[in-house]
């Protein structure tokens, strides 16, 4: 995540102070390098990746299938259904090629994929399938890099509209880091920075609704739910609801302060939702992004472009719809 994200920053020190970019579409290049090195020790964000430009035309194929409620099945032969087959066999013969080359020669590869394939049933001691691995380094790659790109836009923009936040974070990182990279071991002393990140998911949760199915039959104030009903559970609702949040609009990291955290209801927020199915990537989400921010402000001072629409987008993510730019100015 540290290399990553000074790789990054070393490419926008090249560029002149002032120069306008999309931090929207920056981090999720971002994001998608580390998640590419965290799960196969492969930088799949480069144009020429062809394991990249799989994913990309796959991710896109989602997001246009969940915004839209009528859509060609996918036996049909259109030529977006053509692309993203044809993205789909590239992914998974290309993730196959990855998982046969550990299995014939094991290496000591310090990501998710070799834990996965290390990972054994505490009662059989089988370890996962081909098809099971697969499936689930696919998975962990499609929501491990949308979502926190999508949170760190929001975060960048919610800081941009209020620069006495702004300067909070950089007090911290003086006194906590003094110019320096943030470590595992500094990272809880980030305590300020990390509660701007989670105030930023309750405003704008990345996945902003979540679809449960209702085990029995049950009633809720009055409305009966029968068995196997799908109720969606809207965070974007819940997290800006009056009766949990002090000035729900307002973005004030404070509401993380423990002592108003232990006031609240547990499922007041609930960004990576909770109980069994709770997000696995929840702890390395906040760490990405806490490390992000730490790295970036240190460097950078981001400036919104204020002429620029930013709009909600709620695709698979919930996304800025036209991007957010924002001016590049170099830190002394």
């Amino acid at each position: 995540m540290v290399s990553c994200t000074k790789s990054l920053v070393q490419e926008w020190e090249k560029k002149p102070d002032g120069e306008v970019i999309d931090i929207a579409s920056e981090t999720l290049r971002l994001t998608l390098k580390i998640a590419g090195l965290t799960l196969f020790s492969t930088d799949i964000s480069d144009d020429s990746s062809s394991l990249g430009k799989a994913f990309r035309t796959g991710f896109e194929f989602v997001n246009y299938k969940m915004n839209n409620l009528v859509t060609p099945p996918l036996w049909f032969p259109t030529p977006r259904n053509f692309r993203f087959r044809q993205s789909k066999q590239t992914l998974d013969n290309l993730v196959q090629e990855i998982i046969n080359s550990r299995r014939q020669n094991p290496v000591d590869s310090p990501d998710l994929l070799s834990m996965l394939m290390a990972a054994k049933d505490e009662e059989t001691g089988e370890g996962m399938s081909d098809e099971q691995l697969k499936n689930e380094a696919i998975t962990l790659l499609i929501a491990g890099h949308e979502t926190v790109a999508s949170a760190l836009s929001w975060t960048w923009y919610l800081l941009g509209k209020n620069p006495d936040i702004a300067a909070n974070i950089q007090d911290e990182l003086g006194k906590v880091l003094n110019g320096n990279n943030p470590t595992f071991e500094k990272l809880p002393q980030l305590d300020y920075t990390r509660r701007v990140f989670e105030e930023s998911l309750r405003l704008y949760p990345p996945a902003w609704a979540l679809p449960r199915v209702s085990l029995e039959d049950d009633e809720i104030e009055g409305y009966f739910i029968p068995k196997g009903t799908i109720i969606t559970l809207a965070k974007y609702v819940t997290h800006r609801h009056p009766e949990f949040w002090e000035n729900p609009d307002e973005f004030n990291p404070d509401n993380f302060l423990p002592s108003k955290v232990n006031q609240r209801p547990k499922f007041a927020y609930f960004p990576f939702g909770g109980g069994q199915r709770i997000c696995i990537g929840k702890s390395f989400a906040v760490m990405e992004a806490t490390i992000i921010m730490a790295i970036v402000s240190q460097h950078f001072k981001l400036e919104l472009v204020n002429s620029h629409p930013v709009e909600i987008d709620p695709r698979f993510t919930l996304h800025p719809k036209y991007g957010i730019k924002v001016k590049l100015w170099k830190r002394s």
